[in-house]
């Protein structure tokens, strides 16, 4: 820029100095002398004449030709130095544009980052405090049911240390479910590869509860103790419950007539609670009568009390319209002696939405506990058979 201005100040200063010399007026001769003329008599004053501007002076034409010539290339000179300049400023404020796109792009992606990470961060978090949250209730508010469930979700995840802790801890209140987790206590230790606890947990259940319908389970699992016994196995080499639940699957929609014998020696042995779950489970979507027979014979009682609580809550579940499920479910019942079996069977009437079946038993419970269950179902139930019995229950 200092370039161009510095040209121009020199095309105007030759210029000037053109337009000087041309303004010079030539040298005269001298003028001859006159003779002397006699005074003249002095003359009215005139007045004054007003005021002319000064004379342009006359310019030669080949002057005045180069002169317009110097400016016009001054002038052609600053335009083309204004668009040089506007060039560069053009090309400044693109570059300046690009950059802040490219610093704007860059900005959104690491505050999308963030955002991602911190979403990833506050789930896990959530995750974390939610699975302390229900350790520390079920722990701490009493529930044997929470602690024992809890308990047995830690052992389908292979949280062993955990299982085992809330297994102990039911143990220690010898409360409904203390058989069963004396039970899962020797299981876990048995994934632990702790044989000689295993084997003395299951000596315990057996001396202390002669008579409980876990001991079939604690035989089966007392061969599979001893046979492990030889070596040091870790839990994670007999953990294939996902490859035996593929198979399960795979051979009942194949070969269901050789499913069957699998699957009922497979709830008489030592397996997971989510492998027993999952028999059950494909049990109650056959329809066959052979897989009818099985699961009711489950329901009735024929297995430990956690397999038939599950068999109950699958008839109310998977086999909602079946004809005869609420028949079966109120003989249930009424043989029942458990309070789990017989809410269990409660919640499976209250999913089949059979009003009258609950009615009926709701009215031969003497437990003031389960009858209170019996009628908190009932009042979501909009059936003529449900507004007689609580309006009974109201005189």
């Amino acid at each position: 820029m200092n370039g161009w201005k510095t040209l121009l100040a020199a095309s105007a200063f030759v210029a000037a100095g053109v337009l000087a010399c041309a303004q010079t007026p030539e040298p005269q001769p001298a003028p001859e002398p006159q003779p002397a003329q006699a005074p003249m008599a002095p003359m009215a004053p005139m007045p004054p004449m007003p005021p002319v501007g000064p004379m342009a002076p006359d310019v030669r034409p080949d002057v005045q030709e180069q002169i317009e010539e110097a400016r016009a290339m001054a002038r052609d000179q600053a335009a083309e130095a204004r668009e040089m300049a506007e060039e560069a400023r053009e090309q400044a404020r693109e570059q300046t544009r690009g950059l802040d796109q490219q610093l704007r792009e860059q900005a959104r992606a690491l505050a999308d980052m963030a955002r991602e990470q911190s979403r990833i961060d506050l789930k896990d978090l959530h995750v974390n405090f939610a699975q302390d949250w229900v350790r520390t209730i079920t722990r701490h508010s009493g529930s044997e049911d929470g602690l024992y469930d809890s308990g047995q979700r830690a052992l389908d995840s292979q949280r062993y240390d955990e299982a085992l802790s809330d297994f102990k801890e039911v143990v220690t209140r010898a409360g409904s479910h203390s058989e069963g987790a004396l039970y899962w206590e020797a299981y876990t230790l048995n994934k632990m590869a702790r044989r000689e606890e295993a084997s003395a947990a299951i000596a315990t259940l057996r001396k202390s509860y002669p008579n409980s319908r876990w001991l079939e389970d604690a035989k089966a699992l007392e061969v599979e103790v001893k046979q492990a016994g030889g070596g040091n196995v870790s839990p994670e080499t007999q953990n294939d419950d996902e490859l035996k639940l593929l198979a399960l699957n795979g051979l009942m929609q194949n070969d269901p007539d050789r499913a069957f014998p699998i699957l009922e020696n497979l709830l008489r042995s030592a397996q997971s609670p989510k492998l027993k779950d999952r028999a059950l489970f494909v049990l109650a979507e056959n329809s066959s009568p052979r897989a009818q027979q099985l699961l009711e014979r489950v329901a009735r009682g024929n297995a430990n009390p956690d397999l038939q609580v599950k068999a109950i809550k699958y008839m109310g579940e998977v086999r909602a319209k079946q004809p005869n499920g609420s028949q079966l479910l109120v003989e249930i019942y009424a043989g029942a002696a458990d309070p789990q079996v017989k809410k269990a069977v409660v919640n499976a009437l209250a999913n089949r939405r059979d009003a009258k079946a609950m009615v009926d038993i709701g009215r031969r419970e003497k437990d003031p506990e389960m009858k209170k269950e019996i009628v908190r179902r009932l009042v979501d139930m909009k059936s003529p058979d449900a507004t007689a019995f609580l309006e009974e229950i109201l005189k």
